[in-house]
């Protein structure tokens, strides 16, 4: 057993590197930090502190990330252009986020605030890519999609509608795309907002933004998300460090795992179309919001 100063308990260290394993591996594949799932697993799991658990987990994002992003940059999956006008408005988002987190925390609401937003966002966000995978799977298109390396061009949600204004816009070479160029900001500082306080990257949420309102292809999103991710979750983390929200001893424990994971994560997402990526998300995004749901109706009395 390992004592963690700050989260002020003893943890088995083989289990928070299994974790961060499991988690970094579905990070690489899907384009996401694994915030939305490391944070409930460590305290779910683990028992970590809520406030130690977001701190801890954006510190780890930070080196996630990275592997994860420099695999699929390899890969040709980044759009550095698009990540540079995120990233535009994430890094404000973080700042804002941490303070909200701060407000929460001295008032002894953060554990069941944050698991409140989680439930709510990881529900829309199952639901809306559930029925998109499903809906292109039944009209055969999976393995259009597959075939292209999940660079089709996506033909649901707002994307298509963007990419016809020419007013203010800007064409993104490597999707292959032209939109609005204030939009891609204004969705980085709302994802960072929400990052700093949930303790993520914010990839669970701006992966199906990209897809869904932009229309960028599916490993373009997952690809250039990890880039950005790794300044934005860099910018909360030093946030949070100063507040006393990070445990470094959890965080190398975490990083064992992860880091590998990310990499292998990468690869897998060869062998899976675009639709697949979709689907799979959803659904993992859909089982974790059951358990912390579950959780939540625990907490607050009503199950």
């Amino acid at each position: 057993m390992v004592y963690l100063p700050i989260a002020n308990i003893e943890v088995n260290p083989f289990l928070v590197i299994g974790i961060g394993l499991i988690v970094g591996f579905l990070a690489g594949l899907f384009g996401v930090g694994g915030g939305f799932l490391m944070t409930p697993l460590l305290n779910l799991v683990v028992g970590i502190p809520m406030n130690v658990a977001v701190g801890s987990d954006l510190n780890q994002i930070v080196a996630t990330a990275s592997s994860g992003a420099y695999a699929h940059r390899k890969l040709g999956n980044v759009d550095v252009k698009l990540a540079g006008f995120i990233l535009a408005g994430s890094i404000l988002g973080t700042q804002v986020g941490v303070r909200i987190m701060e407000i929460l925390k001295a008032k002894g609401m953060s554990d069941l605030v944050i698991k409140e937003i989680y439930v709510v966002m990881l529900g829309i966000i199952s639901a809306m890519m559930l029925i998109d995978s499903i809906k292109a799977i039944r009209k055969g298109k999976h393995r259009e999609e597959k075939e292209k390396g999940g660079r089709e061009k996506i033909e649901t949600g707002l994307g298509p509608r963007l990419q016809k204004i020419k007013f203010m816009s800007v064409h993104l070479e490597n999707a292959d795309v032209t939109v609005p160029f204030f939009i891609p900001p204004l969705l980085g500082f709302g994802v960072g907002v929400l990052a700093a306080i949930m303790g993520v990257g914010g990839g669970f949420i701006m992966v199906p933004a990209l897809i869904y309102i932009l229309g960028i292809p599916t490993v373009v999103c997952v690809g250039t998300d990890l880039f950005q991710m790794v300044f934005t979750a860099a910018a909360g983390t030093i946030a949070h460090a100063l507040h006393g929200n990070v445990d470094f001893y959890l965080v190398l424990m975490i990083l064992t795992g992860s880091t590998i994971g990310a990499q292998l994560g990468a690869r897998a997402t060869k062998k899976v179309g675009g639709v697949g990526l979709r689907l799979l998300f959803g659904l993992l995004v859909f089982i974790v919001m059951l358990r912390l749901l579950v959780n939540l109706l625990k907490m607050t009395g009503h199950l």
